[in-house]
């Protein structure tokens, strides 16, 4: 062993190594720009057609913003989702920012503001400068799903800033001289409102902002420094900023649609009727994991809820069949992601959507229905009085939870399934050209080059009626019919365009075709829908900027032309950069496992030594606060693995665990240097 001793003093010279303040803030500006230079060509996912509430909600929602509508017309969508990340698009609409540069910028703000906040626990700047490369280029920071147009594009930065700067309040509750300090608890708060207002489960961060307070005060307290009273302003300030933000988002949808809240999807009306609903026990033979409120329990809620027998007759109407999905076994039903808004759909269709209050009279009148006839046995077999958007927790989830969690935990930990390059965006040329345009930045899209067939032709137009679905023929001069494959969308953009202006227009499903034909001159579209009919000269007409109304109709030409080849196209910075950010992907998948390892075994070291009270004076706010960083990614984990097994089925969705992967590098890092100052104070 006495052979080891002058390579075990070589390693701790290295690992002890540290470098001058000057050296480690220009590291920091070089590591700074090349990770800006790295995503600069990055180029954005638009999904207008698909993404009917998340993408294009949002981009709606900015729209209105920044006309100064605030989230426009009311509808059953308009206070669905809280709406932080509509206001961000609209801000940087207006100071002409590409989304996609600021979304960067707002994640190496994020990984400063953590080196930053650990720095009197990571003392040592060379480690310090570690753990900030590490954090600034991994991968989920700039994956395919912050290229969307969504809040989860920034919502783990802002998280990320959120427990940064709690942790910066832990740490320097109980130093001196800490002015900065009341910066801390300001940030503390902004962060914390806007993660509340960016997502409806935002609640997950609670615990963590209370064991933050909790314990600053305590040291606060209990060390009693010169500037204990600065420090406690900066709690309060934390607490006020926060409360100061949220109020003036619900102040905001008070003065536009009467009611205080941040949303009436997570309101208590609501909450209580879809809680209700999930009371009833569902027949053994009738059960899916991810169906709560299957068909058989919707016949017998009729029968006892007035209100709900309301909405029957569109809940099991064929054109709602846009919020159902194959729900396994080929089983195509409301799945736990879905019925809460064919509920509010249906609701609208209904007439009680009017207004703010008529929709939550009317779900609290329901609510009242289901749960009086449950109490009087009328249900038979009920679960106890509930009210959320979940699923009941019963045993029945546990065990996929579970699987699911650790399946999270691994692909969480071997950085598994990030890839960062877009898929080309879905839409039509005009759309995606508007997009663009609001938005500042680039999307990914294919590109057209020249066909083998000289009569190959492409038509993108979207047509909606009132009354039925819009039947589409193409036709030669003489009346012939052309033969044309054709390819329809979801049309979701469409939708919102008419529940923004005031309409709940059913029969948008589908509206927008694609059709490819061969044909050497201008053909005519037919359109039908139920009496209506109308001919459409298109060598007259070509595309057109605006929609037309004729004979009841609706319609917009989008493209008329030559189809083209697609391909994509990649220039060579931009080639090679993605090459560059795949190759990342692949070297965080082992550094990943061995920062969890070292993070790990020094986490266990540090627990037993305090157990075997080999540790004189613990950290014991550092050590609340590592524990605080692990326990939240446990249940961030476990709530989304809940969320897939008995709602959604999806599987691990990287997206939903983006704001695990910088927790568990704060959980690593953290534990190494609790480890590292017990063994200096031996």
């Amino acid at each position: 062993m006495i052979y080891l001793e002058p390579m075990k003093n070589a390693l701790s010279k290295a690992v002890n190594k540290n470098i001058t303040p000057r050296a480690f803030a220009a590291a920091v500006v070089i590591l700074c720009a090349l990770r800006l230079f790295l995503t600069a060509w990055q180029k954005l996912y638009l999904c207008p057609e698909i993404s009917m509430l998340d993408d294009e909600l949002m981009y709606k929602f900015a729209q209105s913003i920044a006309a100064g509508e605030w989230l426009g017309e009311y509808g059953y969508l308009t206070l669905g989702k809280r709406a932080l990340y509509a206001v961000w698009l609209a801000l940087l609409n207006k100071l002409g920012v590409s989304v996609l540069f600021a979304g960067q910028l707002l994640a190496v703000g994020a990984a400063l503001a953590a080196s930053a906040a650990l720095r009197p626990l990571i003392k040592n700047r060379l480690h310090r400068l570690v753990f900030f490369a590490v954090l600034l280029f991994s991968p989920n920071a700039y994956a395919d799903f912050t290229l969307r147009v969504y809040r989860d594009s920034i919502s783990s930065s802002v998280t990320l800033i959120f427990f940064a700067c709690a942790a910066a309040l832990v740490l320097r509750a109980g130093g001196e001289r800490n002015r900065p300090i009341f910066l801390w608890g300001a940030l503390a708060g902004l962060s914390f409102a806007a993660s509340w207002l960016l997502r409806e489960d935002a609640a997950w961060l609670l615990p963590f902002a209370a064991l933050a307070l909790v314990v600053s005060f305590i040291r606060v307290l209990k060390i009693r420094t010169k500037d204990a009273a600065l420090k406690l302003s900066a709690l309060a300030a934390s607490v006020l900023v926060a409360l100061a933000g949220i109020g003036a988002y619900c102040y905001m949808n008070y003065s536009r649609y009467g009611r205080f809240i941040t949303s009436d999807l997570t309101s208590s009306e609501f909450t209580a009727a879809y809680g209700a609903m999930t009371r009833v026990v569902v027949p053994e033979e009738d059960r899916n994991p991810i169906v709560p409120v299957p068909a058989s329990s919707r016949e017998r809620l009729a029968e006892i809820s007035p209100c709900f027998a309301e909405l029957m007759p569109y809940l099991e109407a064929d054109d709602f069949l846009r919020w159902q999905k194959d729900c396994g076994g080929g089983l195509i039903e409301y799945s736990g992601g879905g019925i809460y808004w064919a509920l509010r759909n249906a609701a609208s269709l209904a007439g009680y959507y009017e207004s703010p209050e008529t929709a939550r009279a009317f779900f609290e009148k329901m609510a009242d229905e289901i749960n009086s006839a449950a109490d009087a046995g009328l249900l038979g077999e009920v679960l106890p009085k509930r009210s959320g958007l979940n699923s009941p927790i019963t045993s029945y989830y546990v065990a996929p939870t579970l699987e699911t969690s650790v399946e999270s935990l691994i692909r969480v930990v071997s950085y598994g399934s990030l890839r960062c390059d877009p898929e080309n965006s879905v839409g039509s040329d005009l759309l995606l050209d508007e997009m663009e345009d609001f938005l500042n930045c680039a999307c990914q899209r294919v590109s057209y080059g020249e066909t083998s067939s000289p009569n190959a032709n492409k038509l993108v137009f979207w047509a909606v009626s009132e009354t039925a679905p819009v039947s589409a023929l193409l036709l030669t001069e003489s009346g012939e019919p052309i033969r044309c494959q054709t390819i329809a969308s979801t049309a979701g953009d469409i939708y919102l365009d008419y529940l923004q202006g005031g309409e709940d227009l059913r029969y948008t499903a589908g509206a927008r075709l694609t059709l490819y034909y061969e044909s050497e001159e201008a053909p005519v579209l037919s359109l039908s829908a139920g009496d209506s009919a109308l001919e459409i000269e298109l060598s007259k007409t070509g595309e057109m900027s605006s929609p037309a109304s004729e004979g009841g109709l609706t319609y917009m030409i989008e493209y008329c032309g030559e189809a083209g080849e697609p391909y994509n196209e990649y220039g060579f910075l931009e080639l090679w950069l993605y090459r560059l950010m795949r190759l990342i992907c692949w070297l965080y998948r082992p550094l990943g496992i061995l920062l969890f390892t070292a993070g790990a075994a020094a986490f266990a070291r540090f627990v037993i030594a305090l157990i075997k009270k080999r540790i004189p004076r613990p950290q014991a706010g550092a050590f609340a606060l590592v524990c605080g960083f692990l326990t939240m990614a446990a249940l961030r984990i476990g709530m989304m693995s809940f969320a897939d097994v008995s709602a959604f089925g999806l599987g691990v969705y990287t997206m939903y665990l983006a704001a695990v992967y910088p927790l568990i590098t704060l959980w690593e890092f953290g534990s190494i240097a609790l480890w590292v100052h017990s063994q200096e104070r031996v």
